[in-house]
């Protein structure tokens, strides 16, 4: 990945990651309303799996800034 300033906001990384979890959020939403068993998640499946999306997202980055594995979240206050 090519260097980024830390003042740019959107850089390609973090567009393609908000890419992915778009496509996720909207697949996962519609399985979910597909679903006949849980008449209650049908109602709320937007909003309960982009919870989860950005949930799921927020846990990677901190566990990129705390694992020390070589990789590292994005910290906008460090």
């Amino acid at each position: 990945m090519p260097v980024t300033p830390r003042w740019e906001f959107l850089s390609f990384d973090t567009a393609a990651h908000a890419v992915v979890f778009g496509v996720f959020t909207v697949l996962a939403t519609f399985s979910a309303r597909r679903q006949r068993w849980l008449e209650w998640l049908r109602a709320q499946a937007f909003s309960l799996v982009l919870g989860l999306a950005v949930g799921l997202g927020a846990l990677v980055e901190v566990l990129q800034h705390l694992l020390a594995m070589g990789r590292h979240g994005e910290c906008p206050t460090c």
